[in-house]
C-alpha cells in the first residue's frame, strides 16, 4: 500500500455519518501525520447560490444561498490541501461561526484562520465520507501536484456543510510514510 492509498483508506474508513469531524477530517489527518498544528488560510469566501445538487445533498431544497469558504490547509508550514466548504450558516452553531470569524447573523464570514474541522470540534458534528480518489497528474492553479480529491458531508441533526479536499504531493514529500497514524475507527474504539 502506498501513501496515497493509505490516505484514501483513512478518509473513507470513518463509519458513514458516525465519526466526529475532529477525529476524521482533513485537519485531524494532516495533524496526525505531521505532528504539527494545522492552519487555514482562506482566500475566497462569501455567499453564493447553491446548485440543485448541493440543495439535495444538504437536505435544503428551496434554500437559495449557502456560504463558501475556499483556501489552503498547511501543516508545519507545508501546503497540505486545498479545501472548499459550502456551509449553511443558519445550521452552524454560533460558537463555530465565531471561531470562523463571524457572529450569528453577520455575513460574509470573516477569516479567523481556523480550519472548519477545528471550529466544529466538540459540537457533535459528524463527518460522512462520500468519496475519495487518487488524482494522478492533477495540478492546481499554482502548479502544485494534487494527489487525492475527497468529499464529505458534515452533520448535526441535519447536514450543515459539504466539504472537498485536494491533498498535495508536497505534503507527502515533507511527511513520507509509512505513518503510525491509526485509522479513525481505531481511535473511536479506544
Amino acid at each position: 500500500m502506498n501513501e496515497v492509498d493509505a490516505l484514501i483508506g483513512w478518509l473513507l474508513e470513518a463509519p458513514r455519518g458516525g465519526c466526529p469531524v475532529e477525529d476524521c477530517g482533513a485537519t485531524a489527518l494532516l495533524s496526525a501525520i505531521s505532528g504539527t498544528k494545522v492552519t487555514a488560510v482562506m482566500d475566497s469566501q462569501g455567499p453564493r447560490q447553491l446548485s440543485h445538487r448541493e440543495q439535495q445533498q444538504l437536505h435544503a431544497v428551496g434554500t437559495a444561498t449557502g456560504h463558501e469558504r475556499r483556501g489552503m490547509l498547511s501543516a508545519g508550514g507545508v501546503p497540505a490541501a486545498a479545501v472548499t466548504a459550502v456551509l449553511l450558516p443558519q445550521r452552524v452553531p454560533v460558537t463555530a461561526l465565531r471561531l470562523l470569524g463571524a457572529d450569528a447573523g453577520e455575513f460574509p464570514l470573516g477569516d479567523a484562520g481556523a480550519p472548519l474541522g477545528r471550529a466544529l470540534a466538540g459540537l457533535g458534528v459528524r463527518r460522512e465520507p462520500l468519496e475519495a480518489m487518487a488524482t494522478p497528474g492533477q495540478r492546481d492553479a499554482f502548479g502544485r501536484e494534487q494527489v487525492i480529491w475527497s468529499a464529505a458531508r458534515l452533520w448535526l441533526d441535519s447536514p450543515i456543510a459539504m466539504v472537498t479536499e485536494c491533498f498535495y504531493q508536497e505534503f507527502l514529500d515533507a511527511y513520507p510514510g509509512p505513518w503510525t497514524v491509526p485509522f479513525p475507527g481505531a481511535r473511536m474504539a479506544r
